[in-house]
């Protein structure tokens, strides 16, 4: 593929343009050449983009059934499959998929359905916190929304403290109370009964 697109000449730079009003200048993101091919592994016309990044070095192609497609919009296109990351990194940070105990397909079901609706609903604050009053502000990581949370919690906590005397005195009872324990005893197994195998009755 490298010394294919290397006699490509014409070279595409994608990126943002500049911003006049933050005085952000233009910035290139990729270099890329594209080409419309017929590989031997897949059957069709494919386009296929070799995309450069000027300053990490790194090479990604990117291929696509849709052949009346620039360079631009395959790069957009893919660039917008990163939410699919983010939801699984939200999973496991801060729903601790992974720590889930899984044993049947109904779990699994259950699972994913769980960290879909706690996904959808923090998805819903940012959009909430985004377009409260009259201008829409920035919308923010799911990790600020949980931490913003977090904060107006801490504030409560130490609210109630300033204002509720008797409240560390009951929070300490209360945390005092579960922190012993009992073990259980160990109970000795005897014979109950001895019988032929056929005979043997089930129990659960």
């Amino acid at each position: 593929m490298p010394e294919y697109f290397d006699n490509i000449k014409f070279v595409t730079a994608c990126g943002f343009d500049a911003d006049h009003q933050s005085g952000k200048k233009e910035k290139v993101l990729y270099h890329a050449k594209i080409s419309t091919v017929r590989l031997n592994s897949i059957s069709g016309n494919h386009r296929v983009i070799e995309s450069k990044d000027p300053v990490k070095q790194t090479t990604k192609y990117l291929l696509t059934n849709e052949l009346t497609w620039e360079s631009t919009k395959i790069i957009t296109t893919y660039s917008n499959r990163w939410v699919i990351e983010e939801f699984f990194r939200n999973a496991k940070q801060l729903t601790d998929m992974e720590g889930a105990t899984i044993r049947s397909e109904q779990g699994v079901t259950t699972a994913l359905c769980l960290v879909s609706w706690i996904d959808s609903l923090l998805h819903f604050e940012n959009y909430k916190q985004g377009s409260a009053g009259k201008l829409s502000k920035e919308s923010l990581t799911i990790p600020s929304i949980v931490r913003r949370a977090q904060y107006e919690n801490l504030k409560a906590v130490l609210g109630r403290i300033q204002d509720d005397e008797g409240f560390i005195p009951k929070w300490l009872a209360i945390e005092e109370k579960n922190i012993d324990r009992k073990r259980k005893k160990n109970s000795e197994v005897i014979t109950l009964e001895q019988c032929p195998k056929e005979n043997m009755k089930l129990s659960a």
